[in-house]
């Protein structure tokens, strides 16, 4: 219900669930993202910010930071701030308590992605308008530049820091729908 009283509101920005981020989940990078998101995208746009996703898979309940919902498609959004790097395909995190290996976020954000999929089959059926509707997902590192010569994922669904200082959140988010339609139409 709650879904689709904000789906069925005006306004002129995009539409958050939550409206805005608890503090207990506040993180500066996706704060930042948040808000640009939530100024920049139209309200044709649905922001769901930490959903929480139980995976088919053992152990795969996983947090999305970001779901974009559209009648275009549907994005996952895996946000990464800091210092991040991919060393012979292993992801790290640069911070104050050091270097640490993290979750590739091409997985994160595909895995994700194909959950929220499944959710969708499962709850409404394969002939839903959700269920058909485009999937896409994209990494976003909007504290460095990062080009990852890995098969693990399509470069054009990295978007770092200065992509995110020259572009608006729509043209970006519109790309990479763009992106996901390609990746789906060559298939």
């Amino acid at each position: 219900m709650i879904l689709l009283s904000v789906l069925t509101a005006t306004n002129s920005m995009a539409r958050c669930i939550p409206d805005t981020i608890p503090q207990r989940l506040h993180v500066k990078s996706e704060a930042r993202l948040f808000e640009r998101l939530r100024r920049e995208l139209p309200d044709d746009y649905v922001l769901l910010h930490s959903l929480n996703i139980m995976g088919k898979r053992p152990g795969s309940d996983v947090e999305s930071d970001f779901v974009l919902l559209h009648p275009k498609c549907r994005l996952v959004l895996e946000v990464k701030g800091g210092g991040i790097e991919c060393t012979e395909g292993v992801w790290y995190t640069n911070n104050k308590t050091g270097r640490h290996e993290i979750t590739p976020p091409f997985h994160q954000a595909r895995f994700n992605s194909f959950d929220i999929y499944n959710y969708l089959k499962d709850q409404f059926g394969p002939g839903s308008l959700g269920y058909k509707s485009l999937f896409g997902y994209a990494i976003i590192l909007p504290d460095v530049d990062l080009e990852v010569p890995s098969i693990e994922g399509d470069p054009r669904r990295i978007i770092g820091k200065t992509e995110l200082e020259a572009t608006s959140m729509l043209d970006i988010v519109e790309r990479q729908i763009e992106v996901s339609a390609q990746m789906y139409k060559d298939k």
